[in-house]
């Protein structure tokens, strides 16, 4: 698919729509388009977290900090995805494949393609923070689609979930910042 075909999704998937999720759940093609999606985000946030930390912080510290954020996303979403497609399916009873889940939440990270304005004093983290809260919120729409589940199981697979993300996350992260 073409890169403006993706950038569509993304902008449909920022907004929230349902039948994106829905459509990406059932397409076999776009479990690629998903972890570029998922890259997408993870190079923007590095470059503005980099570039910020370099700028204000700690000078010469760019580089790690952009593979480091790169790296902690990528890994994050693998956990993620799997652990919601685990308990999503094996405790709640959902019916997903892991692709599925993988495609769905993917796509979810969309909001995370604004990380590049961290650079931005305050503001932009400010800005950052909230999208990081609209992709949560956006992973309960993509999975309640993909795994067919109602809404407290749907929250309850995800909440679980997160903690494994936020672990590996976090350890990415100190590691970097050593």
């Amino acid at each position: 698919m073409a890169i403006q075909a993706i950038w569509g999704r993304m902008l449909r998937a920022v907004r929230g729509e349902v039948s994106l999720f829905e459509e990406v759940e059932h397409d076999p093609n776009a479990t690629a388009e998903a972890i570029a999606v998922v890259a997408i985000g993870a190079i923007s946030v590095g470059l503005g977290f980099g570039l910020s930390l370099s700028l204000f912080a700690r000078p010469g510290t760019y580089l790690p900090a952009l593979v480091g954020s790169v790296v902690s996303t990528l890994l994050a979403y693998a956990v993620f995805s799997g652990v919601v497609y685990l308990i999503g399916t094996r405790v709640f009873g959902g019916t997903a494949t892991w692709q599925e889940v993988l495609r769905t939440l993917g796509y979810a990270y969309s909001p995370l393609a604004v990380g590049v304005v961290a650079i931005v004093p305050f503001l932009g983290w400010l800005i950052v923070a909230v999208a990081a809260l609209w992709a949560l919120y956006l992973a309960y729409v993509a999975m309640r689609a993909a795994l067919d589940l109602d809404g407290g199981r749907t929250a309850a697979t995800i909440l679980l979930a997160i903690i494994p993300a936020w672990i590996i996350n976090s350890l990415i992260g100190a590691i970097v910042r050593l």
